[in-house]
């Protein structure tokens, strides 16, 4: 896992028109090096997350 930039955040930000806060680090990039999959905290607000892997990259969610 590769630890989360400040850029990754405004970057997931705008992929997913949403900000994000229990970004742990970038799981997978695509080949022009932007986060495609992101590894998220398992408890958001003391609650249990749904899911830990989250895929951010548009083009992607767009064809599932």
């Amino acid at each position: 896992m590769e630890r989360i930039s400040d850029k990754d955040l405004r970057v997931i930000h705008a992929q997913l028109e949403r900000s994000v806060d229990n970004v742990l680090g970038v799981e997978k990039r695509c080949s022009c090096g932007f986060p495609q999959v992101i590894l998220s905290y398992p408890i958001r607000d003391g609650k249990p997350f749904p899911t830990i892997h989250y895929l951010t990259c548009p083009h992607l969610r767009r064809c599932c």
